[in-house]
């Protein structure tokens, strides 16, 4: 288990703790950062944590792409998540862009190229994360305790964590959305339909926050108190 306990130790310990260092960053900056640049960051991120995770998988004989492809049922009920996550979160969305909240700004493409770049952080989003945190890191901690319980929660936390990029606040709604994937995955028996809605609800997201900001005048780290009535 060597390479389980060095696939627990980065994705549970550093990556949560890379994570919390940037949003600190992030909340210093005088003005809205360049997407570009992030965007390819986060792309060759994704790539290496797919390869990392990928190896483990390998090496601790971890089954990550059964032949066993989603019913139509099943890709329907991910769909149904996918409508009633975008449904629940769309106020929510809002309330961001209207608080002028500093670190959406990192998650509204804009233009063409930025559009383009963030269609495939989400993608790579939707296959690496799954990969790593319903598939990899939480049949390591299943093997480790023998409670699967105990391999849902913990991966849940350190995925919750490793997004605190977003703020602190969305810990815990990053958690119950990472919940609902492990519930998806159980379901159906395979990470198929949890990439599919994770890679969508990744998208959706993104480009909801670039609409809301175009309508909304978006002001990095500014409320618009203007729009209270909105809210």
């Amino acid at each position: 288990m060597l390479f389980g306990w060095l696939h627990l130790l980065f994705f549970g310990i550093v990556v949560p703790i890379v994570a919390l260092r940037t949003r600190d960053v992030i909340l210093r900056l005088p003005s809205p950062p360049n997407r570009i640049p992030f965007y390819l960051g986060a792309l060759a991120q994704l790539v290496i944590f797919t390869a990392i995770s990928v190896f483990v998988a390998w090496r601790e004989k971890i089954e990550l792409f059964p032949r066993r492809m989603p019913t139509g049922s099943q890709a329907l009920i991910g769909l149904a998540i996918l409508i009633t996550l975008v449904a629940l979160l769309h106020r929510q969305w809002k309330r961001s862009v209207l608080n002028g909240e500093r670190v959406i700004a990192l998650f509204m493409p804009s233009t063409r190229d930025e559009r383009l770049l963030w269609l495939l952080v989400s993608l790579f989003a939707g296959i690496s994360e799954e990969i790593t945190w319903r598939g990899v890191q939480s049949a390591i901690v299943h093997r480790l305790t023998g409670v699967l319980a105990i391999a849902i929660i913990a991966s849940t936390i350190t995925f919750a964590v490793a997004h605190a990029v977003q703020g602190f606040e969305a810990i815990p709604l990053i958690a119950a959305i990472a919940l609902v994937f492990h519930g998806l995955v159980l379901l159906t028996g395979s990470l198929y339909v949890a990439m599919a809605v994770h890679f969508l609800y990744d998208a959706i997201c993104g480009f909801t926050y670039a609409k809301l900001a175009a309508r909304y005048g978006y002001r990095f780290g500014s409320p618009a108190e203007k729009y209270e009535h909105l809210r």
